[in-house]
Order: C-alpha cells, then structure tokens, then sequence
C-alpha cells in the first residue's frame, strides 16, 4: 500500500480510539471537525458543506475544500474521491457507523467503491473496537486470537465462496448469498490463528480491531 489517510466523518466517535497515527493525513467531514476541536487540533484538509457543523465553528485547517449542498457525493464520499486522486489508498474511517442509517449504509458501500479501485477503507466501529473492510476473489486473511475474538462476514456480491479456519463454524469453500446472513457472529478457536480465504465474489467483514494488527 502507498499513503494512508485518517478521516474522520460525523456520526458517534470513542475519542480516545482515534489513532491519527494511522494516516500521514487527516481529513474531517464536517461535523467530524469536532473531534479536533475537542482534543485541540486542526485537521489537514477540511471537506463539508456546513449542514451539519456551523461555519462558525470551523477554526483554521491546512486546506478548506467547501461543498454545494446540492451534490452527488456525501461528504465523506468527496472526501475518499479527493484523496485517492492525490495518491492516498489506504483510509481509516472513523465516525462512519452508528449515526443516520443511511449515512451508515453509503459509507458500507464506499468500501466497495474503494475496493473497485485498487484501495482499502477500515471502518472503524464506534467503541473503537471493531472494524469493517471488503475483501474479493484471491485475498485472503489471518487473524489473531487476541482480545475479542468474534467476527462476521457477509457476502456483498450475489455469492461468494468463502473457506474459514481455525474458527468454531469452519467452512471448505461454501457458497454464501447475499440474501442470508449466514457467515454472523463466527469466533476464533482459543489460541487458534483463524484463516479466511476468498475465492469467488465479494465480502464485507467486522472484525476486532486487536485480531487484524498490533495495537
């Protein structure tokens, strides 16, 4: 992977699960200005059309990139499109989940839109404990028994053959559907490294946070 970005959008956000370590920018959308706010920093670029956060509020961001309300893109999605245009594929997302559902829905589907695109988005849950990313055909997955060990994985595509192990629900390359939730709330094997391998079709997945890398 190249440059990674941290982004920070407006819905529920734990800050003090905010690694702004994680990215070599940050970037808030709007009402996710607050969290800067709170812990007294400025974001590098600021993306908003101020429908959420009063443009009084907004103090003095390296770069102000301001919307039309009248758009196509969220503001987070703008945001994603403007960074991978300046080189950015990696994305740690917080304040993405948890907030207005439909908001939660765009942001589940941007990280396909990244995938398309040669990029990994990481949403992170709003406890900061979990994360959700997409994997497709070929890639594969390791996980480490550490902390929590639940994870679910959903088929995005209308299937996807899907093989787990080290895990309590193994599966030998089935066939998961779209249309049923089969692949929820799997769980490592106690100190069992657990694998996932896709072979067909697209997948999302939440993991915890300690299970995908080093804290």
């Amino acid at each position: 992977m190249g440059k990674k970005a941290v982004i920070l959008g407006g819905g529920p956000i734990d800050s003090a699960s905010v690694r702004l370590s994680l990215g070599e920018i940050s970037i808030a959308c709007d009402r996710g200005y607050r969290y800067f706010s709170s812990v007294g920093k400025e974001p590098d670029v600021f993306v908003g059309d101020f429908d959420t956060l009063p443009e009084k509020e907004l103090g003095h961001p390296k770069m102000v990139l301001r919307l039309n309300p009248v758009k196509d893109d969220t503001d987070l999605g703008y945001a994603l499109k403007w960074a991978l245009s300046e080189g950015y594929d990696t994305f740690w997302i917080y304040g993405g989940l948890g907030g207005r559902i439909d908001q939660t829905v765009a942001n589940l589907q941007l990280l396909s839109f990244l995938k398309e695109r040669g990029a990994e988005g990481f949403l992170v849950t709003p406890d900061g404990e979990d994360v959700l990313f997409v994997r497709k055909a070929g890639e594969r997955l390791s996980l480490r028994p550490e902390g929590k060990t639940r994870f679910s994985l959903f088929a995005l595509s209308e299937e996807a053959t899907v093989s787990e192990s080290g895990v309590f629900y193994p599966l030998d390359k089935a066939t998961l559907s779209r249309r049923y939730p089969l692949g929820v709330s799997n769980e490592l094997l106690e100190g069992k490294e657990g694998r996932v391998s896709v072979t067909e079709g697209e997948v999302l997945l939440e993991v915890p946070l300690s299970a995908l890398r080093k804290e």
